[in-house]
């Protein structure tokens, strides 16, 4: 008949240390999991945090280089944020379409190559239609010469991004 007092049960800090123990391995268990849980989430979508903090990056370093004022950039984040998506979509189907043509050019007949770099050559007039698209919008929402240093901003971030990542060093340990 267990007791629950100090006086009639001799067991009774052996008791309590024993439920102490048992609590603490279940806590134990329970944070381990959640960690393994957090890490493994955290590992399986490496490259899209990645992706948010560069554009979250850009986002900053155009509305800083363009100076952009609270009322422009209210107008100019959509309209160019609409070109952007079109510009990702369109280089996704690029992707995939290359995917289909990674044979060796080597071993590509003439015809083949010419049909690859038609479709190269359609991605990339498609790809300029977008942008003067979004440059025909703009000049309804910027100055000609904010657009222009629009234009500088995003190759300028583009070179810088690029440089940090050359600079970065090589996991593995080399």
């Amino acid at each position: 008949m267990p007791c629950s007092s100090k006086k009639g049960n001799p067991y009774f800090f052996q008791d309590l240390l024993i439920d102490n123990y048992i609590r603490m391995k279940l806590i134990t268990k329970f944070f381990t999991f959640l960690l393994l849980i957090s890490c493994s989430a955290a590992w399986a979508q490496p490259r899209q945090g990645a992706k948010e903090k560069i554009e979250a990056l850009k986002i900053a370093y155009i509305t800083t280089a363009i100076d952009l004022t609270a009322a422009e950039a209210q107008q100019f984040w959509p309209v160019y944020n609409e070109a952007e998506q079109k510009r990702k979509d369109l280089r996704r189907s690029r992707a995939e379409e290359r995917k289909g043509a990674t044979q060796n050019f080597q071993t590509m007949s003439d015809k083949e190559a010419e049909a690859f770099i038609d479709k190269e050559m359609e991605f990339k007039q498609k790809d300029l239609d977008i942008q003067k698209e979004l440059h025909i919008k703009l000049k309804k929402v910027l100055s000609a010469k904010k657009i222009a240093r629009l234009y500088k901003a995003e190759v300028d971030f583009q070179r810088k991004v690029l440089q940090d990542l050359d600079e970065r060093p090589v996991k593995g340990g080399k």
